[in-house]
């Protein structure tokens, strides 16, 4: 059984440096030429630093090899290559090394590169119909042909070739050696296109960061781990410690603890519940199938840290490369990151999207003269539910607001997740300033079209018993008020006198011949403080949240209308800032 490669899809950008898990690289060097593979993203890039401090200053010339993707007209791609010379940088095309690039080094004599980084995540990418300088994934020494079992299906099969020191002219076809796992290999493809490499084993996660982080938050993350081959598989995964951050990097509080996400049924409804995660582990996955792993800070085993302080760990993710004695090993490792202060993974300040499920309705009196006979406060439950969205934002300050609609926009231009905004005029000016951003709306249909309305005592959000309220009104010829249609003449608020129109007054506050009414709606929240289903929810008052809703509606009927059920909310995003009327960051 043929166990290669493992790919990992991250969407996103590396969070800053102080929330990164760190590791080292130490690549050995022959005298003369070598080709190598970077696996981190040294955290100072520059090649003075990488190829110089990192060698001991016997490196005498670098080759970036770098294909181009774009076209040249031709029906071919452009390759290019850039060169560092630690003797006359001036003359030097490049300047930095990135992770998962590949490189070939002249050293004067045989020394060792330590390079310290953040773990990278690998692209798997090459062009067919070139040759390709690529770097292998591995844990330990393996045979070439066992490793590049793992490229895609449209890659037809073809020599493999390795830099021959101490001429980097002289390769020589793969005899199938033995290849080391730092080293870089040039691949003589067949075809035409781009192809990706295909392991075994395929992981995505749900994070918007490069790094599994929790900052902000306590939420879970999904790691999703899919058996791409036709055999089942074996996958180990290991919890490591990072590396101290270099200096001005940040500061460690620890090695980072996790939990795991299990589902109970035991209560007759599923529950998730979370126990702490073993410091390494092996899970089965069937062919072509999917796992998910579902992890979450442990905070019972993660003392309060001081301040700015981070707990760090690398999630290993690894698989053998064939049965035979010594096994070849590819593994990606996985940064993980959690605040150390406490009070940052509870804060609430971000998007929170969830659901309100109505049950009750007072009988409202509706005759002029008619005398009640019941008690327009009674709630009377309703012969089903009346399911809606609610979105709130939460800002830094403690204000919370009712939110109509969230425009989510992402353009990878720095560290930030998402830019949330709450009208289509700052959504079109975010669109022009970052034209390749991805942007998705969410709204509520309950709500008519408004600016974000503040609750009063914001400072109750999520505090048990707490209660928020939150007031606005749709004026009579607002184009969503339920009274008013202005092709409608009878619902238009206009008469005519000798042809000439004229607006009637909004009758919400008088009497007479009036043909629309403002209405007005008070919007109640009480939060509990703990999960009404009764489980043993970590999420509660973290990243879930809720209670009772009461909505207060005048201008419908002589008396209020009032509404009362359940809500349930879920945070989103981090973000704390909103951004409206055409101004974008």
């Amino acid at each position: 059984m043929h166990k290669i490669m493992i790919v990992v899809i991250f969407a996103g950008v590396l969070s800053s440096a102080c929330y990164s898990a760190w590791m080292e690289q130490s690549i050995k060097l022959v005298q003369g030429w070598n080709a190598i593979h970077l696996k981190v993203n040294p955290y100072d890039n520059a090649c003075s630093s990488v190829f110089g401090e990192g060698s001991g200053n016997k490196i005498e010339s670098v080759a970036w090899w770098r294909p181009d993707p774009t076209w040249d007209g031709t029906g071919a791609t452009r390759t290019d290559t850039y060169y560092w010379n630690p003797t006359n940088e001036a003359s030097c095309t490049f300047a930095q090394a990135l992770g998962d690039s590949t490189f070939l080094v002249k050293a004067s004599a045989a020394t060792t590169l330590r390079v310290v980084g953040t773990p990278v995540i690998p692209s798997g990418r090459i062009y067919l119909g070139a040759a390709n300088l690529v770097g292998m994934w591995l844990e330990n020494d393996v045979f070439y042909s066992e490793y590049f079992r793992a490229f895609s299906k449209n890659l037809a099969p073809s020599p493999y070739q390795t830099v021959d020191p101490p001429d980097s002219n002289a390769l020589h076809q793969g005899d199938d050696k033995s290849a080391d796992p730092s080293q870089a290999v040039w691949l003589q493809t067949a075809g035409s296109g781009i192809a990706t490499y295909m392991g075994p084993v395929q992981v995505a996660s749900d994070s918007m960061d490069k790094i599994l982080s929790w900052t902000k938050t306590t939420a879970v993350r999904t790691l999703t781990l899919k058996n791409v081959t036709d055999e089942d598989l074996e996958v180990k995964i290991e919890l490591l410690d990072s590396l101290n951050p270099p200096a001005g990097q940040g500061t460690k509080a620890g090695k980072i603890a996790l939990k795991r996400e299990r589902v109970d049924y035991s209560a007759g409804y599923a529950r998730r519940l979370y126990d702490p995660m073993p410091i390494s582990f092996t899970t089965n996955i069937a062919a072509g199938a999917s796992w998910q792993l579902r992890i979450r800070p442990n905070l019972d085993a993660m003392p309060v840290a001081a301040e700015g302080s981070f707990y760090l760990g690398i999630l290993k993710i690894s698989t053998a490369l064939n049965e035979e004695s010594p096994p070849g090993v590819a593994a990606i490792r996985v940064g993980l990151s959690a605040a150390g202060n406490l009070d940052a993974l509870r804060s609430p300040a971000g998007l929170w999207v969830g659901q309100v499920a109505l049950t009750g309705v007072n009988r409202a009196q509706m005759l002029k003269s008619a005398a009640s006979e019941w008690n327009a406060e009674d709630i009377q439950d309703a012969t089903q539910p009346f399911q809606f969205r609610l979105i709130l934002h939460a800002a830094d300050d403690g204000e919370v607001k009712l939110l109509k609609q969230a425009f989510i926009g992402t353009a990878m231009k720095d560290d930030k997740t998402a830019t949330i905004m709450t009208d289509r005029d700052t959504a079109h000016a975010y669109r022009g300033a970052y034209p390749n951003a991805v942007i998705r709306r969410t709204s509520s249909a309950n709500f008519p079209f408004m600016e974000p309305i503040l609750f009063t005592d914001s400072l109750n959000f999520m505090k048990d018993g707490g209660v928020m309220t939150a007031t606005f009104t749709q004026k009579g010829t607002a184009k969503d008020n339920p009274f008013y249609h202005q092709f409608h003449p009878n619902h238009d608020s206009i008469l005519f006198n000798n042809g000439k129109p004229i607006w009637k007054e909004d009758g919400a506050d008088g009497t007479g011949d009036y043909e629309t009414w403002s209405v007005t709606r008070r919007v109640t929240l009480k939060f509990q403080g703990g999960d009404p289903t009764g489980a043993a929810n970590e999420d509660w008052n973290r990243t879930v949240c809720g209670g009772i809703y009461r909505e207060e509606i005048t201008g419908l009927n002589k008396t209020p209308i009032i509404v009362e059920g359940a809500f349930r909310l879920n945070k989103t995003l981090d973000t704390p800032s909103l951004y409206s009327g055409g101004v974008v960051p």
